[in-house]
């Protein structure tokens, strides 16, 4: 057991040293100011992560309370809706392929109907694989015949503009007279997928 004497003892020696020999003294003095080094750096790097966190809760904060007075938040969601629900009219729906490969040529028929082009030839292909970035299924018609230029061209506007809309991929047109353009248009429309209906 260490005695109240021996440490004093130790004391005197260590001070008689210290007294004794400079170089012990600065190697001392060194130590002491390492360690203080080594503290204050501990401490700094403690004080910089405080900072940051600080200044993260007072920004989080500062947003929070420029919301706070915010009342356009309900028109912003009814334009937000609006805009989803625009969206959302540009592709079909239908409850299985064929179903919708039957209003892709029934559309298709009476859009070249109503603007008097003859010889029409429609195809529908079968669908693609669904897309993995939209969930959307591809279906791809392909509409050809004869007609006026400015009826084949009433007719493809009808087309972008139909809900569903079409994408026209490519278009060929070939004069065949004075009134007469042959045409083969590629054009594609989306449709969610199939929804069976219970």
């Amino acid at each position: 057991m260490i005695t109240k004497s021996w440490m004093i003892n130790e004391w005197q020696k260590t001070k008689e040293q210290l007294s004794e020999n400079n170089r012990l003294r600065w190697a001392c003095w060194c130590v002491i100011l390492i360690f203080w080094l080594w503290i204050n750096l501990l401490l700094s790097d403690s004080r910089g992560e405080l900072k940051e966190s600080l200044a993260k809760q007072y920004s989080e904060w500062n947003d929070q309370q420029s919301l706070v007075g915010e009342s356009q938040w309900p028109e912003r969601l009814s334009q937000a809706r609006k805009a989803i629900d625009v969206q959302g009219k540009r592709f079909g729906m239908a409850s299985s392929e064929s179903l919708a490969r039957a209003d892709i040529q029934t559309f298709a028929a009476a859009e070249a109907k109503q603007h008097h082009l003859g010889n029409v030839s429609i195809e529908v292909s079968s669908a693609a694989k669904v897309q993995a970035d939209s969930g959307l299924i591809p279906l791809q018609l392909r509409l050809s015949g004869q007609g006026a230029a400015n009826r084949v061209l009433a007719m493809i506007n009808g087309l972008e503009q139909h809900t569903p809309s079409y994408r026209v991929d490519s278009m060929n047109v070939q004069l065949l007279n004075e009134d007469l353009v042959g045409y083969n248009i590629i054009a594609t429309v989306w449709y969610f997928p199939w929804k069976v209906e219970q």
